[in-house]
């Protein structure tokens, strides 16, 4: 958001205004102390011209990986079922499980690429702190 703010000259008292807020709420959304609840991303979101996603910091190849994802599971949920497979739909599941594999790790790998995501890094540090 600070980027989008800066890039457009608005200062942070001009963001108040608009999602109406003080400065100082601006501020704690732009160093992740708090976030804005999700009818003023939207209005930010139409403000500047953007997707509610992108001031989440998600990207096109993010929903791509994760749509991909859904639909493995998907398949997965389907060879549960009793059915035989053949030789080949085997060896075709195999590989889209390796393929689903590699995708989630890039999902997964979201909180780091967007440490300002902060709701992943809490559920991240959350199940951090479990572990210790």
């Amino acid at each position: 958001m600070r980027k989008l703010r800066k890039d457009n000259k608005i200062s942070q008292e001009e963001i108040g205004i608009i999602c109406d807020v003080g400065k100082t709420t601006v501020s704690a959304w732009e160093n992740n102390i708090n976030q804005p609840p999700i009818e003023t991303i939207t209005k930010l979101a139409y403000y500047f011209g953007v997707t509610t996603d992108y001031l989440l910091g998600f990207n096109q190849e993010d929903k791509d990986n994760i749509e991909r994802l859904n639909i493995a599971l998907r398949e997965a949920d389907m060879l549960n079922s009793d059915e035989t497979l053949k030789e080949e739909e085997i060896k075709f599941a195999i590989e889209q499980a390796r393929m689903y594999k590699q995708m989630l790790t890039k999902v997964l790998d979201i909180p780091t690429k967007y440490p300002e995501h902060h709701i992943i890094d809490d559920k991240k540090n959350t199940t951090k702190d479990t572990n210790n």
